[in-house]
């Protein structure tokens, strides 16, 4: 099953992460990144690699001494990240203080590289200081063919953001019909063109997005649940 890592801790210079163990088909962990949603989609820049159960720090991490968080290890692999570490200028990775999206894949004891998880979206540090952040994901559905049973189809842009959400508002901005899943194993459902679909109280962490004929352009708005409002 594709891999997306949890994300522990999120403040400037330093991102934590973490992937419960799926067993010992899983040799090694790689991660890629981007500064955008289809370009963690098209071409992902690879950052990292990580041994099942083992942990990463990355350069200024081990600088600056800083370790893991305190708990439990067991099961776990762990990474710990300043992702200014990774940019380049002109290139497609992020500064550390903006949203940026993660994508892991896992290789297996032959050393096979499977194809890449769901693209995380990590938001900017300190997103987590207000009880109901506000996440907005942007990007263009790519063409593929719809799923005879109305299922999301391979091929489908699938990212997840980082804790369910409360609210959630969509917006088709293309002359062409977005369809949208919230698991793969749900019925799509479609946005007509050039509108807005608006889903209160729905908790949600996966979205799988696609045109039919036609690549689509939207803007997908999230309240993430974060505690109790005040």
């Amino acid at each position: 099953m594709p891999t997306t890592p949890r994300i522990v801790t999120r403040f400037a210079n330093r991102t934590e992460f973490l992937i419960r163990d799926p067993g010992v088909d899983v040799s090694v962990y790689k991660f890629y990144g981007a500064n955008t949603l289809n370009a963690a989609y098209d071409a992902p820049n690879f950052l990292f690699s990580v041994p099942r159960l083992g942990h990463y720090r990355s350069n200024t991490i081990v600088t600056k001494r800083w370790g893991l968080s305190g708990m439990n290890y067991s099961g776990l692999t762990r990474a710990l990240v300043d992702f200014e570490d990774f940019w380049v200028a002109g290139g497609t990775l992020p500064h550390d203080v903006d949203q940026l999206y993660i994508r892991v894949a896992e290789v297996n004891g032959a050393g096979v590289e499977r194809p890449a998880g769901p693209i995380l979206v990590v938001p900017p540090p300190n997103f987590y200081d207000v009880p109901r952040p506000a996440m907005t994901v942007s990007g263009v559905a790519p063409d593929v063919a719809a799923d005879p049973a109305g299922f999301p189809p391979t091929g489908s842009l699938h990212f997840a953001v980082p804790r369910f959400t409360d609210n959630i508002r969509i917006k088709n901005a293309s002359i062409s019909t977005l369809y949208i899943a919230f698991d793969a194993g749900q019925p799509e459902m479609s946005v007509p063109p050039n509108s807005t679909e608006v889903f209160y109280g729905s908790a949600i962490s996966d979205v799988y997005a696609h045109g039919v004929g036609a690549e689509v352009e939207f803007e997908i708005r999230f309240a993430i649940a974060n505690g109790v409002s005040p």
